[in-house]
């Protein structure tokens, strides 16, 4: 009884169905060919893996789908596939593994993003098509001449088996299978349905009036039935019991592909006919892409984990279908004239339209569409007040009446000024406000009373007007800002960090009586006890030029935008105003979500309402676009991150892939993956698999190793690092939905970045065992330089000592012997003339010779004066002193010596001047008397900061080194007294001498002393 009730009524329902409907009225469509990343046009079976991904066969290749981006893989760039490209079929087991099988007989697995070789278990060369599998495990293959083959475990192989029949005999002409839910085998046998109710024992499934039907195919049902397709309806089978057969209006021929979605409603695809539904209040439905076309082989159906339909077409791609979130009410008959610029909702609840061709009405609760009112040209604004009445505004200024109780016959209104209208608003007790491109006026009975606003002339344009429940009347202008009326004085509102002069585009009054402003390119400003907060646009996706407000009976305001339509909670915008940390973002909708166009009307007023019913109803260039807040299509759950490729390196780019072909792909289990050191760069492309809202996805990454915090990436699916330093990193990113809820992280890969070998620890341990020997090596030659200065002082010291002692001795003896003989013979001599006092030419002889040695003995001991310490750096200075000196021992040598004494004069120090004049006595002495040249040179030359002295000859030169040696066994001290002279003065002693280019010795020695500014220079 049941049956043929569900019979009727399908059938009564089916009535008139042969016209195909457009799904567009239904669904959005979105399609999908070779131009956005189909290897080719024909998609013939579809699945969703456990990882979000879609999975479709073609005839050239194995394809997923991440939302955004088409992934082929075929013999060209997946290793495995050595066979054909074309697809047989496939088919996703209860682990969420697909098995794929290729023209050829290639089987193929494909698990966590991972394809590899299938095993082949013993399959017959014969074309297996994998099916299904059962409850028990056992995976089911068919194939028409051998009939249906099963593997009970991975590890096993293939038993064949054939339906048998009640009575035990065996049957051919095995034609197709199906595995429904709950793992039960259909199998069509002889064009007819048998079900496997026990291992062998196989039962012919009936019709209604126990005829047997030709059968084409088994869908499985949710609720663990089976609605079995012929080609000339459906028949739902439960537990073994016919329950219903719903009849197509005409037969469809062969059913190709089959789907019962989540609502119920039994999706049929054929090679002939195209797409039908089937669903309890609607019967049977034919649907065309576009209306009017021809209908086009449907080859796959498939619902995802979101509730999108997609359908696998034979020639003409994919397409993706989803029920439409908006509706559209067109307001016109050409498609230019869908252009709505305001909507408003009568007593009644009809919904009114200005657009283009006038005013129109339509009645939302019949169905009806909407018929012309008032046909004005470019109606501009309409509004209903409370007493029913609508008031429409026009572009030209003028303003028309429209009475319910007078069958809707427009009247205009006595009009001396015509302006553009933007705003229509009532106030109680006050009546009707209208805003124009000239300012604010009210109506009067049948005429305009101008209102003056304290604004210039330029700045008066009425964009929006709110009432709050204190009476204060709020007003935004075009450039003028935002005004308010209280206690009847209007005064200008600011509005935190804008300008003074801006355009206010809504205003919205919510339940809790705070104050919502749109400001034209400059978000949202939230006015609450007198204080006002901004929104920026950028503040987690608010609209930059929002048009429009209305709050909904669940809290969320709606923001009609150029850019589509936004939903947020009241409290999420509290919480961003008022500095709270909150979840969510506002959710947008557009296109995607069925409306005509994404761009809202803005200037107007009002441009959105919400009617009796609930729904929200938006003036768009593309129509009205309405929606029902409470049959919106629900949020798919955060999505899982995935990341799909590692790249590294410079010009010449390697790749490692995290999914795909086994044979690239590198190991999970083998981490991390080494990276050579000196890559300009680490990229690694990620992505989550979403299907809806895929615009509105954001990710976030981070790169332990390198930071501990999470950096937003927006919608970028790829993150890019430059110069990372050695070191092991572990790469993370996480996406969240169109309400701002995070999914959990993607599994983490890791990397090492190699150190190159001067980076490795071995290379720094032996570079610090290397720099410890260097250490202990310049320790100890520190040590034994100090050791052999230290000896060379003491020697010095002791040479020193000698010497003064070998001088003293000289003195001495020069004093006893010279001076002293001589003192002894001057005394004689006194002594002798006065011993001849008598004889005056004695006395004169003898004081004569007195005289004479005495004069000899003055000489001496000027001459053992001028040895010890020249009285000319005493009484003429260094520069004099020198020059007398060298031209002492250039008159008693045959040597051509010359010199230029530059700055030396008596402003040098005295102690400076000292070792200078030895030093340069020693070294022309050492000419003199040692190096057989025929020239010498000397320049002294005295320099900001330094003494320059310079003694060149070219002589025969001399061994260094052996002078060097002698010295350090007792010999001369010469080259040490000037090196330590030099030493002793802070300055530096450069030797070089050659046996045939002579001897050159520099000497630099600072001087703190003060230079005169016009030093003189003596030369010679």
């Amino acid at each position: 009884m049941v049956s043929w009730v569900w019979f009727a009524f399908g059938g009564l329902r089916a009535v008139g169905a042969l016209a195909p409907l457009d799904l567009g009225d239904e669904y959005t469509v979105r399609s999908y060919s070779v131009d956005e990343g189909l290897p080719q046009n024909s998609v013939t079976r579809i699945t969703q893996t456990p990882d979000g991904y879609l999975w479709f066969s073609t005839y050239r290749g194995l394809v997923r789908f991440d939302g955004v981006r088409f992934t082929v893989f075929d013999r060209s760039n997946t290793r495995i596939i050595d066979g054909q490209d074309s697809v047989n079929t496939f088919f996703k087991d209860s682990k969420g593994r697909i098995t794929v099988e290729f023209k050829g007989g290639q089987l193929v697995w494909v698990q966590d993003g991972v394809l590899t070789r299938g095993l082949e278990y013993g399959l017959p060369k014969q074309f297996p098509s994998i099916r299904g599998e059962s409850p028990d495990g056992r995976r089911y293959f068919e194939n028409p001449s051998t009939g249906i083959w099963y593997v009970e475990s991975e590890g096993g192989r293939y038993e064949e088996t054939r339906p048998i029949w009640g009575d035990g005999k065996r049957v051919g002409d095995l034609t197709s299978l199906h595995i429904q839910e709950g793992g039960i085998p259909w199998i069509r046998l002889d064009g007819q349905w048998v079900q496997v109710v026990l291992q062998d024992l196989v039962h012919l499934v009936p019709g209604p009036s126990g005829k047997v039907r030709k059968m084409v195919q088994a869908v499985g049902s949710r609720d663990g039935g089976v609605w079995l397709v012929s080609d000339w309806g459906i028949h739902r089978i439960k537990d073994g019991r016919f329950l219903a057969e719903i009849p197509f209006p005409e037969p469809i021929g062969d059913s190709s592909a089959g789907l019962e979605d989540r609502d119920g409603n039994v999706w049929i695809g054929s090679w002939v006919q195209g797409l039908w539904r089937y669903s309890s209040d609607g019967g049977i439905q034919r649907f065309a892409l576009d209306r009017g076309a021809p209908s086009e082989p449907v080859r796959s159906l498939f619902e995802d984990s979101e509730g999108n339909i997609w359908m696998g077409m034979e020639g003409s791609g994919l397409h993706r279908l989803r029920r439409r979130a908006f509706r559209t009410a067109r307001t016109g008959s050409a498609a230019a004239s869908s252009i709505t610029r305001s909507v408003a909702e009568d007593t009644v609840g009809r919904i009114w339209f200005a657009g283009q061709e006038g005013v129109s009405v339509m009645d939302p609760t019949d169905g009806s569409k909407s018929r012309l009112i008032l046909e004005q040209a470019l109606c501009r604004s309409v509004f209903c007040d409370s007493s029913g009445t609508i008031w429409a505004g026009t572009y030209s200024g003028m303003i028309h009446r429209i009475d319910p109780d007078r069958g809707l016959r427009a009247e205009p209104l006595e009009m001396e000024e015509r302006r553009n209208v933007a705003v229509l608003f009532e106030e109680p007790d006050l009546g009707i406000w209208v805003g124009r491109e000239d300012g604010l006026s009210r109506i009067v009975g049948n005429r305009l009373m101008r209102v003056p606003l304290p604004v210039s002339q330029e700045d008066s344009g009425v964009r929006a007007m709110a009432l709050d429940s204190r009476r204060r009347l709020w007003l935004g202008l075009d450039g003028g800002g935002l005004l308010v009326r209280e206690s009847g004085d209007w005064s200008r509102f600011p509005l935190p960090g804008l300008p003074e002069r801006l355009t206010v585009s809504a205003l919205l009054v919510d339940s809790d009586q705070t104050v919502w402003v749109a400001v034209a390119a400059g978000g949202l400003v939230r006015i609450r006890d007198g204080q006002a907060k901004r929104l920026h646009p950028g503040d987690a996706g608010l609209p930059k030029w929002p048009s429009g407000f209305v709050e909904d009976r669940h809290g969320h305001l709606w923001i009609g935008s150029s850019d589509g339509v936004y939903r947020v909670e009241r409290s999420i915008l509290n919480g961003w105003a008022d500095g709270v940390e909150v979840t969510g973002v506002p959710r947008r909708f557009g296109r995607e979500d069925g409306m005509e166009t994404s761009e809202c009307s803005a200037g107007i007023q009002p441009s959105v309402v919400r009617s009796r019913g609930g729904q929200v109803w938006f003036a768009t260039f593309g129509g009205v676009a309405v929606v029902d807040p409470d049959r919106l299509p629900p949020t798919p759950s955060p999505p899982r991150a995935r990341i799909e490729v590692l790249e590294y390196g410079g010009s010449r780019r390697q790749t490692v892939f995290l999914s795909g072909d086994a044979d690239r792909v590198v190991s999970p289990g083998v981490p991390p993956i080494g990276i050579p050191t000196g890559s300009q760069s680490v990229e690694l492309r990620y992505t989550a698999p979403r299907f809806m809202g895929t615009e509105q996805l954001r990710f976030r990454y981070r790169l332990t190793g390198l930071e501990s915090e999470w950096n937003p990436a927006g919608s970028r699916r790829v993150a890019s690092f430059q110069g990372l330093p050695p070191g092991d990193y572990r790469f993370e990113v996480a996406a969240c939905n169109e309400d701002g809820v995070w999914g959990p992280p993607s599994p983490g890969v890791e990397f090492r970045i190699l150190p190159r070998f001067h980076q490795t620890w071995w290379f720094r341990g032996g570079v610090l065992l290397a720099l410890l020997g260097v250490a202990a090596a310049a320790y100890n030659a520190r040590i034994r330089g100090f050791t052999r200065e230290n000896l060379a002082r003491k020697a010095f010291s002791q040479r020193l000592i000698d010497s003064q002692e070998a001088e003293r001795q000289r003195i001495a003896r020069e004093l006893h012997d010279s001076l002293g003989q001589n003192l002894l013979v001057i005394r004689n001599r006194l002594a002798l003339a006065q011993q001849h006092l008598g004889n005056p030419e004695r006395v004169a002889e003898q004081l004569r010779e007195a005289a004479d040695v005495a004069s000899g003995s003055v000489r001496e001991v000027r001459e053992i004066s001028q040895n010890l310490r020249p009285f000319q750096l005493d009484e003429l200075g260094l520069e004099r002193a020198l020059s007398a000196s060298l031209q002492r021992i250039a008159s008693s040598s045959a040597i051509q010596i010359r010199w230029s004494l530059s700055g030396v004069g008596e402003h040098i120090p005295r102690e400076l001047g000292i070792h200078l004049f030895r030093i340069v006595q020693e070294c022309v002495n050492n000419v003199v008397k040692h190096s057989h040249a025929a020239t010498c040179e000397v320049l002294v030359s005295r320099e900001p900061g330094r003494v320059l002295v310079e003694i060149v000859d070219d002589g025969c030169g001399f061994d260094l080194e052996q002078i060097e040696h002698d010295r350090a066994i007792g010999g001369g001290n010469g080259l040490s007294n000037i090196r330590e002279r030099a030493r002793l003065l802070g300055g530096s002693v450069d030797i070089r001498t050659a046996a045939t280019f002579g001897t050159r010795i520099v000497l630099v020695v600072p001087d703190a002393g003060n230079i005169p500014p016009d030093a003189p220079t003596t030369q010679a």
